[in-house]
């Protein structure tokens, strides 16, 4: 059963529109509706350590983002098959994603961001975390 079935079939459309005030807070949430409506589990925040080395000198932060269950599952879905990038993304609580780049001038900045890219100049990393099972997920995970 999907989510916004899971909204209609407890309350009707006051259920679904009561979702507008209270949207879901991960895609965990979405794909599993039980941590929404019957037992509600939120992600944990989770904090990477040591970037300060990174951004010193010629590095500078350019993404911070949270991937979620659904991401992580089609990341890995480019290493493995559905069954098993469904697995890896399961008991999903959690990640960061921070990507670095090289400082650059103004100029060399928008002709990065319009698709000018002279080689792979990102650093990106990602933590995943599980209640369960802490390091086997990210283990099982792609490189």
């Amino acid at each position: 059963m999907n989510f916004v079935s899971w909204a209609y079939k407890s309350a009707g459309w006051d259920g679904v529109n009561a979702l507008l005030a209270r949207p879901p807070r991960s895609t965990e949430q979405v794909l599993h509706p039980e941590k929404y409506f019957v037992k509600p589990e939120n992600p944990i925040r989770v904090q990477i350590g040591a970037l300060a080395p990174y951004l010193r000198g010629e590095w500078q932060l350019a993404e911070e983002a949270t991937l979620g269950e659904f991401t992580i599952r089609i990341l890995a879905e480019r290493f493995v098959d559905r069954a098993g990038a469904t697995a890896i993304a399961a008991g999903w609580d959690g990640d960061r994603l921070d990507g670095v780049v090289p400082r650059r001038s103004a100029g060399a900045r928008l002709a990065h961001r319009l698709g000018h890219r002279p080689g792979c100049d990102r650093v990106l990393r990602c933590v995943a975390r599980d209640r369960r099972e802490p390091s086997s997920r990210s283990a099982a995970g792609p490189p």
